[in-house]
């Protein structure tokens, strides 16, 4: 029986995860998402009245996406193939609804491979909902039959495994309900029951407790969760992004940006910080304050006059800079399995042996990435059998090879893109060229104009902070 109020600390391990996971999310986002996220440096003398107009004039530019949204494509460039051995009428109504929201299950798992390309990982409960009846044809009738609901990675918030004859078995899992800011309900699974919880209302001060709404046995006998994993990873419950090292970079190169938009800005015109008191004193009893670049006035050897500074522009600094800009931007190709970027520069052709390895490692990450995909569809699919009371016998299978070499074409080219056309409308053009070779032919027109119409917006990841009804 679930007790009446309890208490949830995140342990700081997870919080560390979940930082990490909106990192990536953002990175992914880019746009509003990025910017809100306030991923820039601020300086040590820097006003915070300088610092948010700073932010507010910086661009991101989005590196992140096209790996992740080109890597998907390839990956489901051949659909994989689902073959229902026996006859199952529930797996069939999943594989044409999955989320009872009328998405085929093939365009659910493509959008969850895309998320946990982001994050590392993505979760989903196999859920069935509740209802009287008579028979099993009286459920399908009354749609009463398994669904999937995701779950951001950072809505996971508590989990416990135990050897079961001898297997690491899940059996406790919390899980943050809805999307939003604040941590204001929460489901608790054990291998015995379900229960969902609501925030406490907080009598001076924040509150962890929260008060039960509603329980119910776990039928089941196991916590009907699966999760998906982009790449392995030797921590429970997590999963390797493909951006995990490219978004560090790509944050370099959003920190570069701002700093050569201010020396340039500013170059030969040092900033003079102080009061307006201070320059009065210094200007002399009814004498006008004159402040430019001509104005003459003394300073000691600690740079300071009267009471206020003067912060000369690094403006000769702005060579080096922009040398390092690009060399994180080769940094981010060669992140992103496409080659020595330096010899891609030079116009020096890579040798054969160096082609051969980057290409095995393409093949090598999205023959990781299908395999995870069946093994997650697995377990899915035993999920629903389990609901269902009986054995569905279905047979997952991803391709292994993929055209590696004209991945890494494009990937090296959309890359490339987006040094040299710094404007948002492109990048939108560019992700809706990509989306066009991710769908399948026969993908609805109001499928592509919604996709459309989100990617001129700056469309955000299910589960992000700035989604739906929490955007301002």
């Amino acid at each position: 029986m679930a007790d009446q109020e309890i208490e949830i600390k995140i342990d700081p391990e997870v919080i560390a995860l979940h930082e990490k996971y909106k990192f990536f999310q953002d990175s992914y986002d880019g746009g509003k998402a990025y910017r809100d996220g306030k991923y820039l440096i601020k300086h040590k003398r820097e006003s915070d009245t300088n610092y948010n107009l700073r932010l507010d004039r910086a661009s991101f530019m989005n590196f992140c996406a096209p790996v992740i949204d080109i890597n998907t494509s390839y990956l489901f460039r051949e659909e994989p193939t689902r073959d229902l051995k026996k006859a199952s009428v529930a797996a069939e109504l999943f594989l044409g609804d999955a989320d009872l929201e009328g998405r085929p299950w093939q365009k659910v798992v493509r959008e969850i491979s895309k998320l946990s390309g982001a994050m590392g990982a993505m979760g989903v409960i196999v859920d069935k909902p509740k209802g009287k009846a008579l028979s099993r044809a009286q459920e399908l009738d009354l749609g009463i039959r398994p669904y999937v609901a995701i779950y951001n990675p950072r809505a996971i918030l508590y989990w416990e495994f135990e050897r079961i004859g001898g297997i690491p078995t899940l059996t406790k899992l919390i899980l943050q309900e809805g999307e939003g800011r604040e941590l204001l309900q929460i489901v608790v699974w054990t291998r015995d029951e379900w229960a969902i919880y609501k925030k406490a209302e907080a009598t001076g001060g924040g509150s962890n407790k929260y008060v039960l709404v509603e329980s119910a046995p776990n039928d089941l006998g196991e916590i009907p969760f699966a999760l998906h994993r982009n790449r392995d990873s030797f921590k429970k419950m997590t999963g390797i992004s493909d951006i995990a090292d490219i978004a560090d970079v790509n944050r370099r190169i959003y920190y570069l940006d701002s700093d050569s938009l201010e020396i340039i800005e500013n170059c030969g015109f040092p900033i003079l910080e102080g009061s307006s008191e201070a320059l009065r004193a210094t200007a002399g009893e009814g004498e006008d304050v004159d402040i430019g670049t001509e104005s003459v006035l003394d300073r000691g050897d600690d740079g300071e006059v009267g009471g206020f500074k003067f912060i000369e522009a690094p403006h000769t600094s702005l060579e080096a800079i922009l040398k390092w800009r690009s060399q994180s931007i080769e940094d981010i190709k060669y992140l992103a399995k496409i080659g020595s970027g330096e010899a891609q520069s030079s116009g020096v052709a890579e040798s054969g042996a160096a082609l051969e390895l980057r290409f095995q490692q393409l093949n090598a990450l999205l023959s990781e990435k299908a395999e995870n995909c069946e093994s997650f569809e697995n377990r899915v699919f035993d999920l629903i059998g389990l609901w269902e009371d009986e054995d569905i016998d279905i047979e997952i299978t991803y391709p292994r090879k993929f055209g590696v070499r004209d991945l890494a074409h494009d990937l090296d080219t959309a890359l490339s893109a987006q040094t040299v056309v710094g404007s948002r409308t492109f990048s939108a053009e560019l992700s809706k060229s990509i989306a066009e070779r991710m769908l399948p032919n026969d993908t609805p027109k109001e499928t592509l104009h919604q996709i459309e119409k989100e990617l001129e917006q700056g469309a955000v990841l299910p589960g992000s902070e700035t989604d739906g009804d929490d955007e301002e």
